[in-house]
């Protein structure tokens, strides 16, 4: 379980990275740039309840 945690947390991580990047370089965040942010959260968010449930 750790690993799907890390491996959600690293995607989350990259794409908040990018939408940091593009707001330094053009002072704004393009149309649609952090539409991937709500399904990254929640895989974050299952695979920290998915670690909760009882093997």
């Amino acid at each position: 379980m750790p690993d799907d945690i890390g491996a959600a947390l690293v995607a989350l991580d990259g794409e908040v990275r990018k939408l940091l990047e593009m707001l330094q370089r053009d002072g704004r965040l393009w149309e649609h740039a952090a539409d991937p942010l709500p399904q990254l959260a929640a895989d974050v968010y299952a695979a920290v309840k998915a670690q909760e449930r009882p093997t």
